[in-house]
């Protein structure tokens, strides 16, 4: 039982275990390498004396007054530099073999963690993606069935409450009537909504200002999403001062899916922030962006 738990937990790991071998193992390839190339000038060394002592040869062979022993006017320089050529090729094999081995391990090692989180996150995607067909698909059956109002009111678990509002009839007096608004409660938004407030570079203490600012960004938005067709809600952040987020990294919004624009739900009629902000009578917001879900793997 143990034992089969210490493999789960390897497999589970096995990622930041092969890392970790891959980098000790680029170490240790760095620090082979800078051994064998301290030990290199030796074989090089040898290399030069024995060419030298081949055209020695070849000197002395050439030479009238020398006088040749048995065989030596068989001696081929040429031949015997590519001798000489090929042993030093094979001093260097052997003096950086252990350096490359480990090197082809740590790329291995590399390669094997990159393929094991490719194929995690790969599944992680398949099963977002079941998960998000359901949804969608229980979500046009209650639009179907009960309408817009009640599937809002089912997703973001929105409540109805009655505010006063002064009119005018047709006489020109001023009465007051009571108005249903149904608001959503703040904890039940997306995860990735986010306020824009003086946290924000761009922020500032005018309503009017942040509106058009944010409306401005909102159409920047939509224009990358027109001509690239994909824009990330890591890249909608950055335009409006919020912080990076790990699920702003792989969501955002593909062209020809969901709603097919950028929305920051600055006129979601049901969003109580948002209607005061318009309104002017609140110059903070949170914003509700539309977000198709996980784009990574419909670009």
């Amino acid at each position: 039982m143990k034992m089969h738990n210490i493999g789960l937990k390897i497999k589970k790991h096995s990622p930041e275990i092969l890392m970790g071998m891959g980098v000790a193992s680029f170490i240790g390839t760095v620090v082979l390498a800078c051994r064998a190339t301290a030990k290199a000038g030796e074989v090089l060394d040898r290399h030069q004396s024995q060419i030298e002592d081949a055209k020695e040869a070849q000197k002395l062979i050439e030479d009238p007054n020398t006088l040749l022993q048995p065989g030596d006017e068989e001696f081929d320089i040429k031949k015997e530099k590519i001798v000489i050529y090929t042993h030093t090729a094979v001093d260097f094999a052997k003096l950086y073999a252990p350096a490359v081995g480990l090197g082809v391990l740590s790329i291995g090692c590399f390669l094997k963690a990159y393929n094991i989180v490719n194929s995690r996150y790969l599944g992680a995607v398949a099963a977002y993606n079941i998960v998000s067909n359901a949804f969608e698909g229980y979500r046009s059956r209650v639009k179907e069935e009960l309408g817009e109002e009640q599937d809002r009111h089912f997703r973001y678990g929105t409540e109805i409450s009655e505010i006063e509002v002064t009119e005018m009839d047709e006489k020109g007096k001023t009465k007051t009537v009571k108005e249903k608004i149904e608001n959503i409660d703040r904890a039940t938004v997306s995860e990735y909504a986010r306020f824009f407030d003086k946290s924000c570079p761009e922020w500032d203490p005018n309503p009017t200002f942040n509106l058009r600012w944010l409306r401005a960004n909102e159409t920047s938005a939509n224009d990358i999403l027109n001509s690239r067709g994909h824009i990330f809600l890591n890249e909608v952040y950055d335009m409006i001062g919020l912080p990076h987020t790990p699920e702003g990294a792989v969501a955002g919004w593909v062209k020809g899916n969901g709603d097919g624009y950028v929305d920051f739900g600055l006129y979601d009629p049901n969003n109580e922030s948002a209607r005061r902000f318009i309104n002017g009578e609140d110059n903070v917001v949170l914003l509700d962006f539309n977000v198709d879900g996980i784009i990574f793997d419909k670009i």
